[in-house]
């Protein structure tokens, strides 16, 4: 098992972040050779953890659980860390043009701040140890506020100053559920603790805070009220980044809590309380995002939405139906919402450079550029909104055919309203795509680049409907016990 694949994936972008900052490098060069280092990483990491997986662990140092730290990975891992490599990239690629146009002052501070971001990421979607992963969301928040107020516009500042004491708090409910459990069993580490955690008072309490500090990181009703002024105001990059990636691996943690250390809670009725969390997300998300003037705003309320959906996994999974199949439509959803959210906030931004506002009501149709622009778009809105062939569509069709095969007919017909929610407030952004196109002189030039990223992964979010064979093939394994610790 090769030791060097967890300090690359981790520590690489973490390096580049410094050698921007103290150093001449420039960030969108640190920017791709980071890539280009992390994907030989990724590759080899797919590769052990289909050769010998479901699960890889890693101990640096040598030093056993419970004083040692250990990473971890299995194929939901690699799934997640390749989503957050081409949302990283192709938001560094859309920031070549989007940069200079919009806030040439700031991009320093915007590379250093995205590779750390980045390292953040990765950081949490290979931790295995509880204090690890405190430690991975605090490095995430702190970067994720300062690029949300790279524009000093007040706004913008006012916006990451509510992210940040929004998100402190979130941590604080986390650390205190931590703390009760190592106030119990003196350990840290997910496997070991699941292997002997039991019912009881300060365990219950310790999994309803450290679940409550994820929802507020997740931004579900009702704790969700920081996310629409965070990711609206945030540049565009920013935008799409936090709402396709930065919420994703909250709820990829929360994930990890639930299927493994507080499995053992996860009986009816907190699954009922987690799924109502879910509809009243769904609900207010989708509502707010119908109301919105602005397409970016309208994207933004989409993520509320869009997590509420996911969130539906867990009164799902207890039915008596195909538990695994909701989970690896859980997953899929996850992955397509990555791709198709970066795409849609990329589209709003090139639209909003064209036009000069992103107002609904002002757009207009798609002539050159900004033709492949509203393609774009109305990929990822298909994408988002779970048509076929899309992968959006293939996620949540399993999750439904879970629901059914479960007779958990409540949350079927969710499911489809939901669904009908969805493509309400997506055709609202859309529809300014049929009016004529402007003379070309009336709009200005949009990047060529930041074109075909928007475009890259919109059609990447589709593709993956076409690759459910194998996708599944690959998520088969995803649903599996923790390693033995140590092990």
């Amino acid at each position: 098992m090769a030791d060097w694949i967890p300090v690359v994936i981790i520590f690489g972008p973490l390096l580049a972040a410094v050698l921007v900052f103290t150093q001449t490098v420039r960030g969108v060069t640190a920017t791709l050779v980071t890539g280009g280092i992390l994907l030989i990483g990724l590759v080899a990491l797919g590769g052990e953890v289909s050769g010998q997986g479901p699960w890889l662990t890693w101990q640096p140092g040598g030093w056993p659980v419970p004083l040692g730290l250990r990473w971890q990975a299995d194929f939901f891992s690699v799934a997640m860390l390749a989503m957050t490599f081409l949302v990283a990239v192709s938001g560094g690629l859309f920031a070549i043009g989007f940069l200079p146009a919009a806030m040439p002052s700031a991009a320093r501070h915007f590379w250093t701040l995205w590779l750390f971001t980045w390292a953040a990421m990765n950081s949490l979607l290979l931790a295995a140890d509880l204090f690890n992963i405190y430690v991975g969301l605090e490095l995430m928040a702190l970067a994720a506020v300062g690029l949300i107020s790279l524009t000093r516009e007040t706004e913008a500042l006012q916006a990451a100053m509510r992210y940040f004491l929004v998100t402190l708090f979130g941590s604080m409910l986390y650390l205190l559920g931590v703390a009760l459990l190592y106030g119990q069993y003196g350990m840290l580490d997910q496997a070991a603790l699941a292997a002997v955690i039991e019912h009881g008072l300060a365990n219950g309490v310790a999994a309803v805070l450290m679940t409550l500090g994820l929802l507020v990181k997740t931004a579900l009703f009702p704790v969700h009220f920081w996310l629409p002024s965070a990711h609206g105001k945030a540049p565009v990059p920013v935008s799409a980044l936090l709402s396709a990636v930065v919420v994703a691996v909250c709820f990829f943690v929360m994930y990890r809590l639930w299927s493994g250390l507080f499995f053992v809670f996860l009986a009816e009725r907190p699954a009922m309380v987690l799924g109502a969390i879910g509809l009243a997300s769904i609900l207010w998300g989708g509502m707010q995002a119908l109301r919105q003037q602005r397409l970016k705003m309208i994207v933004a309320y989409s993520t509320i939405a869009q997590f509420g959906y996911v969130m539906l996994v867990f009164p799902v999974f207890v039915a008596d139906g195909a538990a695994f199949l909701a989970w690896h439509g859980t997953a899929m959803m996850v992955l397509a919402h990555g791709l198709a959210k970066a795409s849609l906030f990329f589209a709003a931004g090139c639209l909003s450079i064209a036009h000069g506002h992103d107002r609904i009501r002002e757009l207009t149709g798609g002539g050159g550029r900004l033709g492949w622009v509203w393609l774009a778009f109305a990929l990822a809105a298909a994408s988002i909104v779970g048509l076929p062939p899309s992968g959006g569509f293939v996620g949540k069709w399993w999750l439904l055919q879970a629901a059914v095969l479960g007779e958990a007919w409540f949350w079927v017909v969710v499911m489809v309203l939901a669904a009908l929610l969805t493509g309400s407030y997506m055709y609202r952004g859309l529809e300014a795509a049929w009016r004529p196109a402007p003379p070309v002189e009336a709009v200005r030039p949009v990047p060529a680049i930041m074109v075909a990223v928007t475009l890259f992964c919109a059609v990447g979010s589709v593709a993956m409907g076409f690759l459910a064979v194998p996708l599944e093939g690959f998520l088969g394994r995803t649903f599996q016990p923790l390693p033995i610790a140590g092990g």
